[in-house]
């Protein structure tokens, strides 16, 4: 059977490209959690979010767990890369937890509009002297196999995509274009 997550009243959710809210739970009357949710930023438009039938092991819906989920796998084989390992070593010396946390904030406020993020990308990534564009093409093409891991194929491209934005901003804030554009 797929596992549900259980959901707090507040918590908030990117699920069919929108941002919603936890509004109100109850359970269906086979027994199942099921969560009224509201827009993010609206007042009216709640719908209700219930357990999907049949076996599935990919996510359809992006919260912080899965966020967590995501950033470890994805730092996991960025650890492990011949291009982008050496990058990380040399800065974190094995010290993955506050980093982790930090991009687990990160992509909860790019997601799901979550505050608590307070870094400035651009400064960071400048800081690195040995980077160069081709590292982003790297880093999309890891995050990109690592989202169709986790999430259902419409949910990975569609953080593919927010992730495509966030590595062509960066490369242009530290190179003066787009990896892509190298």
């Amino acid at each position: 059977m797929i596992e549900f997550r259980s959901y707090q009243l507040g918590d908030r959710l990117l699920y069919e490209e929108a941002i919603y809210e936890v509004v109100k739970s109850a359970f269906t009357r086979w027994g199942s959690p099921t969560y009224q949710i509201r827009e993010l930023g609206t007042e009216s438009s709640t719908r209700w979010l219930t357990p999907p039938r049949g076996k599935s092991s990919k996510l359809q819906v992006v919260d912080r767990t899965a966020i967590r989920e995501f950033v470890e796998t994805f730092y996991r084989k960025v650890d492990l890369d011949p291009e982008l390992g050496p990058i990380f070593h040399r800065r974190i010396h094995g010290e993955w937890g506050p980093h982790l946390d930090t991009m687990v904030r990160f992509w909860s406020a790019v997601l799901l509009r979550e505050p608590g993020y307070q870094g400035q990308p651009p400064v960071a990534h400048r800081a690195i002297e040995e980077l160069t564009p081709a590292h982003f093409g790297r880093w999309l093409a890891l995050f990109r196999e690592t989202m169709h891991e986790i999430f259902q194929p419409s949910v990975a491209e569609q953080l593919a995509l927010r992730a495509t934005g966030i590595a062509k901003m960066l490369s242009t804030a530290v190179f003066g274009r787009p990896w892509d554009a190298a």
